[in-house]
């Protein structure tokens, strides 16, 4: 029989254990449900700017990838989870024929979330595989107009030209491929000048923010947590927080002027979306799209934090100290307290 309890101790101050991943699973979770509901509060995003947000995303997963129990960890003796636990590891239901291994509830447990991972992650693959397909075969040459923008524009922001633009047939403009990324255009689709380098500029920021990568680790951690609804919600928040995240970094680079044609530009591309995701449907997790907000609430709320990107206030640098504090103590929280197994029956 496998032992379950094993204790990984790390330089003096650490270990990783059961325990310590049950409870970065378990804070994991929580933190999802309160940063669901900051994220939906969008007037809490303008008064607090969408860096809180982002903040609060990298010290979440910060306390899912990182399972320790300290030296500082009070251990919590809980005699309800020795007996669940005591019953998922110790009970004997059957023994593969031929040898003297126990298959236990547990062993059972961890081989259907094996299992739902790697069924998970083919599936994905499988689809991205076919997204890939079907993006190649409808690509190809983008207007001279087109070309001429996007080289513009990288020739002023003195970065590699490692993206290469298409057009295709797709429903908005989008950025797809993770070390040869692509800019594709609707085909049959005009756009002015000024349309052009607001979309470009949000797919190069897309670019440079590498948030395709992000959603590939967010779609990674949905395959292996398949099981818990909470990490599609997840999953969700996150690129909607990626969108966000892009419109303030353009925006932040913008006139006023060149702020009310990025907002048109968004609404005009959300609207000839809509309708035409009456007729087909085409989405992706890996692609960041111009107008890849899903619901009509989450364009909406971006919608809404452009109109009011000028009232946003600018946080200063002791706002984002206070912050960091705050966060760094909710951690330190996180880790206070351990819940251990009582056998005492057993």
């Amino acid at each position: 029989m496998f032992d379950f309890s094993h204790r990984i101790s790390l330089p003096q101050f650490a270990a990783v254990s059961r325990e310590s991943i049950i409870m970065a699973i378990l804070w994991w979770s929580l933190f999802i449900l309160i940063f669901h509901f900051i994220r939906k509060r969008t007037k809490l995003i303008q008064n607090f700017g969408i860096v809180t947000l982002v903040v609060l995303l990298a010290a979440m997963l910060l306390r899912a990838f990182v399972p320790l129990d300290f030296f500082f960890t009070h251990t919590i003796s809980s005699v309800l989870y020795g007996d669940i636990l005591h019953f998922f590891t110790e009970t004997s239901l059957f023994a593969l024929p031929g040898t003297e291994f126990a298959v236990t509830p547990c062993v059972i447990l961890l081989a259907i979330w094996a299992a739902g991972t790697l069924i998970s992650l083919i599936r994905f693959i499988q689809k991205s595989y076919a997204l890939q397909k079907q993006l190649n075969r409808t690509a190809h040459a983008p207007l001279q107009k087109d070309q001429a923008v996007l080289a513009d524009m990288l020739a002023r922001k003195g970065k590699p030209r490692r993206i290469t633009l298409y057009r295709a047939v797709v429903l908005s403009p989008l950025t797809y491929g993770y070390f040869h990324p692509k800019i594709l255009l609707p085909s049959g689709k005009q756009y002015s000048e000024t349309e052009l380098r607001c979309i470009f500029e949000h797919e190069l920021t897309h670019y440079y923010h590498r948030d395709s990568w992000i959603k590939l680790f967010v779609q990674i951690l949905c395959c292996v947590f398949w099981w818990n609804p909470l990490a599609y919600l997840f999953q969700e928040d996150v690129n909607q927080v990626i969108e966000l995240h892009c419109d303030a970094a353009v925006c932040a680079r913008f006139t006023s002027e060149e702020q009310c044609d990025y907002l048109k530009t968004v609404a005009v591309a959300a609207r000839s979306m809509a309708a035409i995701k009456r007729k087909i449907r085409l989405e992706h997790q890996a692609a960041s799209e111009f107008a890849s907000s899903n619901t009509q609430e989450k364009m909406q709320q971006r919608i809404h934090l452009l109109f009011a990107i000028s009232e946003t206030p600018k946080c200063s640098k002791r706002y984002y100290g206070v912050l960091a504090v705050l966060l760094t103590a909710l951690l330190l929280v996180s880790y206070l307290f351990i819940l251990k197994p009582n056998m005492v029956h057993y």
